[in-house]
C-alpha cells in the first residue's frame, strides 16, 4: 500500500496497471473507512481512497470546503494520478453526493458510479444535516458526538469506530459539510444529480439503515440497486467481502463496455 499527499489531501492507494476506483467517505470519516476493501479481491483494481480536507489526517482547507469544493479538489487528484486510466467511483454516505458532482465534472472519464446508501433524499441527511441547526461548529461537534455515543452504548461496535473517526474531524469542516449537505438535499435534489450521471451506477443499501424515503424513491425511479439483506450502513467494512464481490462484478462489466483509456 502506498500512502502519500498531494496538495495537502491524504490518499491511500493499492495502484495496478488497470483501470482505478476511486472511494470518497462519508461525514466525519476518512480513508480507513474503506481499507478493508483495499485488501480485498477488489485489489485487483487500482485503488485510492483519501481523506477529505479536515477530515481523517489531512489538515483543513483556508476556506470553507463544501460539497462541490470537495467534488473539485477530488476531480483534480483523479486528473493527476488517474491520467489515462479508465476510472470508476465508491461514495460512502455524503461521500456519494461527491462522488456524483466529481462524475458530472469529469464526464465520460468515470465509466462507473456506486453508491454505498448514499444521500438521495432528504431523510438520508439524518446525520449530517443536524450541523444546520447550529451556529457554532464546536457547539455541533459536541453535540454529535454526544448523539452518536448514546447510541453506540447500546452495544454498536461500529458506531464506537465512527464516533473515533468523528472525534479526529476538524470541528469546522465537519460543520460546514454538514450545514451543505442539508441545503444540496433539499427536494430531494441529490437524488436527481445522482439519477442524471451518464455512466452506469449502483445503489447498495441495507433494511436496517435505509431510511424509508429512500427506499421509495430507488423503487419510484426504477434505480440499478443491490439491497444486502445481511448489512448495516458501514457494509464496506463489516461485510467487506460481499461488498467486494458485487462492487467488483460492476465495475468488471463497466470497464469491459467502456470508452478505453483517456489521455
Amino acid at each position: 500500500m502506498r500512502i502519500d499527499t498531494t496538495g495537502g489531501v491524504f490518499v491511500r492507494s493499492e495502484t495496478t496497471g488497470g483501470p482505478q476506483i476511486w472511494m470518497l467517505h462519508g461525514f466525519g470519516e476518512s480513508s480507513l473507512s474503506f481499507q478493508p476493501l483495499l485488501e480485498s479481491e477488489l485489489a485487483r483494481f487500482g485503488l485510492f481512497a483519501l481523506d477529505l480536507p479536515g477530515f481523517g489526517v489531512s489538515p483543513a482547507a483556508g476556506t470553507t470546503v463544501g460539497l462541490a469544493e470537495a467534488a473539485k479538489i477530488v476531480a483534480g487528484l483523479i486528473e493527476e494520478r488517474s491520467r489515462g486510466a479508465k476510472v470508476g467511483l465508491v461514495g460512502h454516505s455524503l461521500g456519494s453526493a461527491i462522488a456524483v458532482e466529481v462524475a458530472h465534472t469529469l464526464g465520460q472519464r468515470v465509466q462507473g458510479l456506486v453508491s454505498l446508501e448514499g444521500n438521495l433524499t432528504e431523510a438520508d441527511a439524518y446525520f449530517s444535516g443536524l450541523a444546520a441547526d447550529f451556529d457554532d461548529p464546536n457547539a455541533f461537534k459536541s453535540d454529535f458526538l454526544a448523539r452518536v455515543r448514546t447510541m453506540a452504548v447500546r452495544g454498536s461496535d461500529t458506531l464506537w469506530r465512527y464516533h473515533a473517526s468523528v472525534t479526529f474531524a476538524d470541528a469546522k469542516a465537519l460543520w460546514a459539510l454538514g450545514c451543505d449537505a442539508k441545503r444540496a438535499s433539499r427536494d430531494d435534489a441529490l437524488g436527481e444529480a445522482y439519477r442524471a450521471v451518464k455512466c452506469p451506477s449502483l445503489y447498495y443499501w441495507s433494511p436496517e439503515s435505509t431510511p424509508q424515503a429512500t427506499r421509495d424513491y430507488l423503487e419510484a425511479h426504477e434505480i440499478r440497486d443491490h439491497c444486502d439483506h445481511g448489512g448495516n450502513h458501514w457494509s464496506m467494512v463489516d461485510r467487506s467481502g460481499e461488498v467486494a464481490k458485487v462492487l467488483g462484478s460492476f465495475f468488471d462489466e463497466c470497464f469491459a463496455t467502456g470508452i478505453g483509456t483517456v489521455a
